[in-house]
């Protein structure tokens, strides 16, 4: 969609199939549509911000969807390694009794480059 050298945003989107087990159910499959955006900004030679969105939806039922959201940010330690913390946000509109709607985490890492 834009991209120049320090910034890029993209947007995609797609059809395919989803099987989902739930706990004492058989494995339901349905047709699926997919879209998702994407933005990362570098901030210096050194940083870099990333920002996501996804969205799944079922076919047969548009309100059963899936949600993934994140943000991080990553900084260069070395010339090969980096050290990554990002928000995840999973939020899904139906689920199973006894299981929460949304879960958040935030994933710290290092990360070896070659």
């Amino acid at each position: 969609l834009a991209e120049t050298d320090a910034t890029t945003l993209s947007i995609d989107a797609g059809v395919g199939g989803v099987w989902e087990k739930k706990p004492l159910f058989d494995v339901q499959a349905s047709g699926a549509t997919a879209f998702s955006e994407k933005f990362v900004k570098k901030l210096s030679s050194s940083a870099t911000l990333t920002q996501g969105l996804t969205a799944l939806y079922r076919t047969e039922d548009f309100g059963n969807a899936l949600y993934v959201f994140n943000a991080g940010v990553a900084a260069s330690l070395t010339a090969h390694t980096q050290v990554k913390v990002e928000l995840l946000d999973i939020y899904k509109r139906r689920v199973a009794p006894g299981f929460e709607n949304n879960d958040v985490a935030v994933i710290v890492g290092l990360v070896f480059k070659r």
